[in-house]
């Protein structure tokens, strides 16, 4: 059998334990798996929002202001409010961007209700 990444052949105990890639691949996969773990551990740490902070949220070509209800459970984003209902949408960390002077907003009603700051 061979390898579906580089076309090597796989050794027989490779395909008994259902890897089916040859070991230079398996390393290269681990090496990119823990890469993207810690580049999304930084992400983390650098990007941090409080309760009620205001910030930027690009998708694509659109970009809109939001505030942030709370940290959703497994940590990776925010609830936040993007109108003014109280519905709040999952929003992962790497589409959220801090608002440099969001202090020269006075008042939002994002959430629902009005808050001055």
């Amino acid at each position: 059998m061979s390898c579906p990444d580089c076309g090597k052949r796989v050794p027989i105990l490779f395909n008994a334990l259902e890897n089916r890639r040859c070991l230079e691949c398996l390393r290269k996969a681990r090496i990119r798996t823990i890469r993207e773990q810690q580049k999304a551990r930084n992400l983390n740490r650098m990007k941090s929002f409080e309760d009620g902070e205001l910030f930027v949220y690009v998708n694509g070509d659109k970009a809109e202001i939001g505030k942030v209800k709370r940290k959703n459970n497994k940590g990776d984003g925010y609830f936040c409010y993007y109108h003014e209902g109280e519905t709040a949408a999952n929003t992962p960390l790497e589409c959220m961007y801090k608002l440099v002077n969001s202090y020269t907003i006075k008042a939002t009603t994002l959430g629902g209700v009005m808050e001055e700051e």
